[in-house]
């Protein structure tokens, strides 16, 4: 260790690309750092991230510290798939395709009526266009004139163009529908089903292993979900559980043996210890931005306007079911799609926002409501997502889930995450020099009417919708 040591914690994220970096003597931030995620491609169901812009991104940012000893570690959005050729080049006009991109959707919905309910118990990944099983098997169709083909993700090709390795860590593989729960190795079995050499793949490590590169070194990190249980100190076992809200959302909770019987709708995901159980949304964020766009106004003024509505009365208001993106828990059917109810001529703006607002905190409702009855000593979510900082929203939420809620503030979980992966390299333990901001929410009384009514409109329209699907 010397004072010149710098850690960089790195989040690969599908909205922006985030830098942090530590004094790792003054255990103090020196320089922090924010991009928009550049896509090579979106619009219908594809998403495509242009992955040589992210590494000349990260290169860019390690090349701010000449003559520092640099230890760098990476959080990362899960379900990325980058396909590359022999030389670990991105194969010409394919991006890193991220869990949106929902071109694989006609073949999720195909193996989900042959082995879904298989694939999901023993891996503990669901059968669903995001699954990397899945989009390999559908690219390996489509692309079939340039295979052989390298299976990788985003991070695990930055890790070998740092690095000159192919080596991922086991929170991301685990999410990929490749790797079965309990294990530490690609299921050979699936492997064989999809047509995929296990050559093909990255090995599989600890996120704390460390490997020497030119520009320092590098520790592999992990999935976004497990760098922010770690940076929230959330372990197995614990009475906490973790809240995600940004353009997507989760509940998850941290467990030390996955489930003998794993429900359809949670996943199960390995951590930097234990594994996580819980459920992914696809539309928080990214709902809130589609609304506030439709509305003309910002997204703090449809959030504050909205609770502002529901605040002076719920009754009488339009509803929405918020399927915009692939939706994910508990259904994993792509094919929902958003949809209006009860819309009346005299419902105005505001009437619109506040809909919004209870969609989604309806759909954190249901969510908890049943992580709650899986996991019965679950007491207090913890945070550190952006949009809490936003006024009343966290206590709504924490009325709406009926669970306490504690926001980090001026924190970011998958970063700080990532920041503790680097320095426990180092053989040091992560302590800022200073406590973070923190507010403790406790949920005020609610008897849940509301919200039970709108949860079940919105699985009673995901049922027709669903319906109307397969007999279409």
């Amino acid at each position: 260790m010397t004072e010149h040591e710098i850690w960089l914690a790195f989040d690969i994220g599908t909205t922006h690309l985030k830098k942090l970096a530590w004094d790792a003597v003054a255990l103090a931030p020196v320089h922090q750092a924010e991009t928009p995620t550049p896509y090579h491609a979106t619009g219908g169901t594809a998403a495509t991230i242009d992955a040589s812009a992210v590494l000349a991104w990260v290169v860019q940012e390690l090349a701010r510290w000449p003559g520092r000893r640099l230890r760098m570690s990476f959080s990362t959005a899960m379900h990325t798939f980058l396909p590359v050729d022999q030389s670990g080049a991105p194969i010409e006009g394919e991006g890193a395709y991220t869990w949106m991109d929902g071109r694989a959707a006609s073949t999720a919905e195909r193996l989900r009526g042959t082995v879904g309910q298989g694939w999901q118990a023993e891996t503990g990944t669901p059968v669903h266009a995001m699954s990397v099983a899945v989009k390999w098997v559908w690219w390996r169709q489509v692309h079939s004139e340039l295979l052989p083909a390298r299976v990788v993700g985003l991070k695990d090709w930055l890790v070998y163009r740092l690095s000159g390795r192919w080596l991922t860590d086991w929170t991301t593989a685990s999410a990929t529908g490749m790797v079965a729960l309990g294990s530490d190795d690609w299921d050979r079995r699936i492997l064989t089903a999809i047509g995929l050499e296990p050559g093909l793949l990255p090995g599989i490590a600890a996120p704390g292993t460390g490997i020497d590169t030119p520009y320092g070194r590098l520790i592999l990190g992990g999935g976004d979900a497990a760098m922010a249980h770690w940076g929230l100190g959330v372990v197995p076992g614990s009475h906490h559980g973790v809240l995600s809200l940004g353009t997507s959302g989760a509940l998850r909770v941290q467990v030390e043996h996955p489930p003998a019987a794993l429900e359809p709708n949670f996943f199960c995901y390995r951590g930097v210890s234990g594994y996580l159980l819980g459920e992914a949304y696809s539309n928080m964020g990214s709902l809130l931005a589609y609304s506030a766009d439709r509305q003309g106004v910002p997204v703090p003024e449809l959030i504050a306007r909205g609770l502002g509505r529901l605040a002076r009365g719920r009754g009488h208001l339009p509803r929405l079911i918020p399927f915009r993106v692939g939706e994910r828990s508990p259904y994993w059917r792509e094919g929902l799609h958003l949809q209006w109810l009860g819309v009346r001529p005299e419902h105005g703006a505001e009437d619109f926002m506040a809909a919004t607002m209870a969609a989604l905190l309806t759909v954190l409702y249901g969510g908890s409501r049943r992580l709650k009855a899986r996991v019965p000593h679950l007491e207090t979510l913890r945070s550190a997502s952006g949009l809490l900082a936003e006024p009343e929203l966290a206590q709504w939420v924490a009325n709406a889930t009926g669970l306490a809620l504690s926001v980090e503030e001026g924190a970011d979980a998958s970063l700080t995450g990532a920041l503790r992966t680097a320095a426990g390299d180092a053989g040091r333990k992560f302590a800022p020099n200073s406590p973070r901001q923190r507010r403790c929410l406790e949920p005020a009384a609610d008897d849940g009417a509301y919200w039970e009514e709108n949860l079940a409109a919105l699985d009673g329209a995901a049922t027709k919708q669903l319906g109307a699907a397969d007999h279409g």
